[in-house]
């Protein structure tokens, strides 16, 4: 919903003022790189955090395993 609100208000000013537009388009053109980082960090941290854990599971049972 924000992002769509964002959309329209960009629109509005877009059809009011045309060029004035480009400083505030690129801020928040900016802002979307921006918070896609952090996110992209935060899954990349949390990934390799279940995958610690499931690799120590992994190890854990081969103890379990009959040969």
């Amino acid at each position: 919903m924000i992002v769509t609100l964002i959309g329209i208000a960009m629109g509005i000013l877009l059809i009011v003022n045309p060029f004035g537009i480009s400083r505030a388009f690129m801020f928040v053109l900016g802002l979307a790189f921006l918070i896609s980082g952090v996110l992209d960090l935060i899954q990349a941290i949390y990934t390799k955090k279940i995958l610690k854990e499931m690799s120590q599971e992994i190890i854990d049972m081969e103890d379990f395993i009959e040969k």
